[in-house]
């Protein structure tokens, strides 16, 4: 699945290094960030990081299906709004912002970093794993 990835602060340089998506079926094609001048000199996995606002002509040549989300939460609904009129209704989103209550018919999954830290310190507690 053709895939892009939006964000490249911290936690989106970590996922486009980091992940194995091509061992998933996923193929990361593209990288935007609205700071790309930035880092007009990082490549990641031999991809450019490329301005936010060439992201509808991008889309139109390469047509990605999947949208990684590492963007502030104030930031997705617009990006979203951007990405599905494009066609790409497929989210790996790192935002806390609902995208299925303004999408219904996208497919996402949420991965909100603090709740899995909260649900290994409940674990922790209550499993009695603070010997």
């Amino acid at each position: 699945f053709k895939t892009i990835l939006i964000g490249c602060g911290n936690l989106g340089k970590a996922i486009a290094s980091h992940m194995a998506f091509e061992d998933r079926g996923f193929e990361l094609v593209g990288i935007f960030d609205k700071n790309s001048e930035n880092m007009k000199d990082l490549r990641i996995k031999g991809i450019s990081i490329s301005p936010i606002e060439d992201l509808e002509i991008y889309c139109k040549e390469v047509e990605p299906i999947v949208a990684v989300l590492c963007i502030p939460t104030d930031a997705a609904p617009g990006i979203v709004e951007r990405l599905v009129a494009l066609g790409i209704t497929n989210f790996w989103n790192f935002t806390h912002y609902d995208i299925n209550s303004a999408y219904p018919h996208t497919n996402v999954q949420n991965v909100h970093l603090n709740d899995s830290l909260m649900t290994l310190s409940y674990q922790i507690t209550n499993d009695g794993g603070l010997e």
